[in-house]
């Protein structure tokens, strides 16, 4: 009905309506789409590359559970790179780890010959269950101790078969009473 905007006599209308459409409203970006796509991808790229030495940029998972084939002695004075400490403490590669889901009797301060006894007879069954084949050794996610592991061989804790012989009990933070009853 209206064909025109404007007031009488300000513009001249043609028959194909041109004058409606004499400024073409144009979209204005801040930043042309195009420099923002080459933008995103030199990042990705740059990432990708550098993926390894960014923090945090380790995968979900890694480093949380390694496959150990190593062969184990007792630790003695020279702590070699695998070794056993005590049957709740290993040395693997040089860094020092703790079994987490055990308690195990003192082997260095024991309170008395039972105890003592007890000590030598976990550390040597561990001892024979590390060397039995590899096992897994995955970082324990309740932990807040970097070192702690718990050892798994067919998906069976090594931790839980010393607690089954009776030579450890299931880890607590309260210490345990090694000589009652002896």
């Amino acid at each position: 009905m209206a064909r025109n905007l404007y007031d009488v006599d300000d513009r001249q209308a043609s028959g194909s309506d041109a004058w409606l459409q004499e400024r073409e409203d144009r979209r204005t970006g801040i930043v042309p789409m195009g420099t923002l796509i080459v933008a995103l991808l030199l990042a990705g790229a740059l990432a990708w590359v550098l993926k390894d030495l960014l923090p945090g940029s380790r995968q979900p998972g890694a480093d949380l559970s390694i496959r150990v084939s190593e062969t184990f002695t007792p630790c003695g004075d020279d702590m070699s790179t695998s070794c056993l400490i005590s049957a709740n403490e290993f040395m693997l590669s040089g860094k020092s780890y703790r079994i987490a889901d055990i308690s195990v009797p003192s082997l260095t301060n024991p309170q008395c010959p039972a105890e003592a006894r007890l000590a030598d007879q976990s550390r040597r069954a561990m001892l024979s269950m590390m060397n039995g084949g590899a096992f897994e050794a995955r970082k324990d996610p309740t932990e807040s101790d970097s070192r702690a592991r718990i050892l798994l061989r067919d998906n069976v804790s090594l931790g839980s078969v010393l607690i089954a012989k009776g030579l450890a009990r299931s880890w607590s933070p309260a210490p345990v009473d090694w000589c009652e009853g002896a």
